[in-house]
């Protein structure tokens, strides 16, 4: 109850316990501690983790660690969502779906193929008292929907986040 999103279909393979991002990069390795909570949701988690080609999925977690020391700016390419040693950096805008707020990079060219792309988001509900964070990746050309209802339907519970 403390984070959820929608998702496609047949991003069928699912993890909440343990969550990585692409490649296998996760929030809570990157801080040394529980992040807070997350979940993956792709369509081949093998190829997910190692970047095969065909992947395609999302990877969130809520943390209020994050939004205490951190800001939306940074997020949105620190750690886990750093692609720069695989991707090209693309624009970088504001993200506004009320009550959230923040910013979105993208990344383009990924490992050199022109179909690999992702998208990082952080983003804070009114008053900042957790983040958002999101990767979607993988090869998603012709996926523009599928992108939009992630971020469209992603749902953060702050007063349950440890």
């Amino acid at each position: 109850g403390a984070l959820s999103v929608e998702v496609p279909s047949d991003w069928k393979e699912q993890s909440t316990s343990d969550s990585e991002g692409e490649k296998g990069r996760n929030w809570s390795a990157f801080l040394g501690e529980s992040a807070g909570p997350a979940i993956a949701a792709v369509n081949d988690l093998d190829a997910w983790r190692n970047g095969y080609e065909g992947h395609r999925g999302m990877y969130i977690v809520a943390s209020k660690k994050l939004a205490q020391t951190k800001t939306d700016d940074e997020l949105v390419a620190l750690g886990p969502n750093d692609y720069s040693s695989s991707c090209e950096a693309g624009d970088r805008r504001d993200f506004s779906r009320p009550p959230y707020s923040g910013r979105i990079q993208e990344w383009n060219h990924c490992t050199g193929e022109s179909d690999h792309t992702a998208l990082t988001l952080a983003a804070t509900p009114e008053g900042r008292e957790c983040v958002v964070l999101l990767q979607i990746g993988g090869y998603l050309q012709g996926d523009e929907e599928s992108i939009q209802h992630t971020l469209d339907t992603f749902e953060a519970d702050c007063s349950k986040i440890e």
